[in-house]
């Protein structure tokens, strides 16, 4: 019976155990399947882990520097010290200065006016310094002072309107990093033999644009300017007037590749044709030219003979008030007109007889590579790849001769004279989107770039049959829409590799972009 009790007893206590570990692990799966945010108050919190600083400082590289991103930068500086240390590099290297924040800015980076006595590290963050939204804020010391402080790494200087004078020059000339000089909105009157003094001696100067103030320049025509080293850019705006270009604008450096003229008053056909003279080949090769409107010395037809005088061009914009078709076919005859503007008060007797014998563009030397031969039915096409047709009111009255339409481009580029273009960008005001004739003539221009391009990235690549970028009949227009048939409105592009974005903002062509495109002006 004993025996039998402890059977007993070891068969119930078996059993137990059995239930008990059944017990256990349903109490565990139901702890699996619970929530992972409910723990016990005993459970320690887990600590963020903390983002290297080199992380933080790419993913900040990826945001373009903009007026929004300037207020991003900024937020991100009050996170923490780390944040700031990665971010206030971003919001001082490219500031966007206005009246409102000017005070803020020049109490930061320029705390004490003697830099010996308090200076300050985020002056020598700032690597772009545009001044050009202030007209009456600040003074002329003030901006001397800037430019000292900021001197060892400022690459780009906007010059503000009426704060900038001579003062001024002698810490521009220690900004040893310098690349662009801006100083069109300048409304004093500045001496040029002080500006190539102060810029002569700044080895990283690439891009320099006149101010459009009347610029005073010594008596002594023996005093030459000497121009940047390195200069590849040179913009002109506003008074520059004739004694000026005649006797100081020579001498370029070899490097300058592109020319802008812009609100020019005084210049006229005849000096705008020595300015190119002076840049001709050999000793030039002007790639990137721009003539754009107000020039009101200009008249219809003065710049016809530009791709001939210029036979390197690459890129070309120009106002179609200026133009003819002659532009596009150098067989045809040149307009002429004639300027008397050798009889201007500035020019003396030796400038005068000096202009007399400059050689004229529309006879340019065998050298050139634009020249047409009738006898021998060749011409040698010109390598313009990207035109830009500006336009005014009265470039499509019909008063001042017959406008320029798309099918003159269009017949240059299949007759070989502009076989290599591939973009063509067209103001609104020309009328090419007013009638449906003139849509259908802008469809087939785009059409016929964009066959040539596949023509020649088949050549390129030695395969035959790769379609182009977007293929078709090209109809793609800058803002997404499509307008195939030339019976749309509002048709803003057509071609191949029309990317998104507003008409007209030619950041979003790239080099490789092929069509025709409208936009506003």
């Amino acid at each position: 019976m004993a025996a039998l009790d402890a059977d007993l007893n070891w068969t119930v206590a078996m059993a137990e155990s059995a239930n008990a570990t059944l017990r256990r692990a349903n109490a565990t799966e139901a702890n699996d399947a619970a929530p992972a945010s409910k723990h016990t108050p005993s459970d320690p919190p887990r600590e963020p882990i903390p983002l290297p600083t080199e992380l933080i400082i790419q993913i900040l590289s990826h945001m373009p520097p903009s007026r929004v991103s300037q207020h991003t930068f900024y937020s991100c500086c009050l996170v923490s010290r780390q944040w700031y240390s990665a971010a206030v590099a971003f919001l001082y290297h490219r500031p966007y200065i206005t009246g409102k924040n000017f005070k803020q800015f020049v109490a930061t980076v320029c705390p004490s006016i003697n830099a010996h006595i308090r200076r300050s590290e985020l002056a020598e963050l700032v690597h772009t310094l545009d001044m050009g939204n202030l007209v009456h804020d600040g003074s002329k010391s003030l901006t001397a002072r800037l430019l000292g402080r900021m001197k060892g790494n400022l690459e780009s200087f906007t010059a503000p309107q009426a704060s900038f004078a001579i003062n001024c020059f002698a810490p521009l000339s220690k900004c040893q990093r310098l690349r662009t000089l801006d100083l069109s909105l300048v409304s004093e009157s500045l001496s040029l033999a002080t500006l190539f003094a102060s810029i002569s001696s700044l080895p990283q100067l690439t891009s320099l644009t006149f101010p459009r103030s009347t610029l005073t320049y010594p008596t002594n025509p023996l005093l030459r300017p000497t121009w940047p080293p390195a200069l590849k850019t040179l913009n002109l705006v506003g008074g520059i007037s004739l004694a000026v270009l005649y006797d100081q604008l020579d001498d370029f450096p070899s490097t300058l590749t592109s020319l802008t003229l812009t609100h020019c008053p005084h210049l006229t056909h005849d000096a705008v044709s020595t300015l190119l003279a002076r840049l001709s080949p050999p000793a030039h090769t002007l790639t990137h030219v721009s003539i754009t409107h107000p020039m009101r010395a200009l008249a219809r037809g003065d710049l016809d003979n530009l791709p001939l005088a210029c036979p390197h061009l690459v890129s070309v914009a120009v106002s179609l008030d200026y133009i003819t078709r002659a532009f596009f076919d150098a067989e045809l005859p040149r307009i002429h007109h004639h300027h008397h503007h050798l009889d201007h008060p500035q020019l003396n007797h030796h400038q005068q007889q000096q202009q007399q014998h400059l050689p004229h563009p529309s006879s340019p030397s065998p050298s050139n590579g634009t020249t047409t031969s009738r006898h021998n039915n060749q011409r040698t096409h010109h390598p313009l790849r990207s035109l830009e047709l500006h336009a005014s009111g009265d470039a499509i009255d019909e008063r001042f001769g017959r406008r320029v339409t798309p099918n003159d481009i269009y017949l240059a580029v299949f007759g070989g004279f502009f076989a290599d273009l591939r973009r063509v960008r067209v103001s609104r005001a020309a009328g090419w989107t007013a009638g449906a004739k003139l849509r259908r003539d802008m469809a087939d221009l785009a059409f016929l770039l964009e066959q040539n391009e596949e023509e020649r990235r088949e050549e390129r690549d030695g395969s035959g049959g790769s379609g182009g970028r977007g293929g078709g009949s090209g109809s793609a227009s800058e803002d997404g829409d499509t307008d195939a048939d030339g019976d749309g409105d509002g048709e803003e592009g057509v071609g191949s590799s029309c990317v998104g974005g507003g008409a007209g903002d030619a950041g979003y062509l790239d080099d490789e972009s092929v069509g025709v495109w409208t936009f506003d002006a």
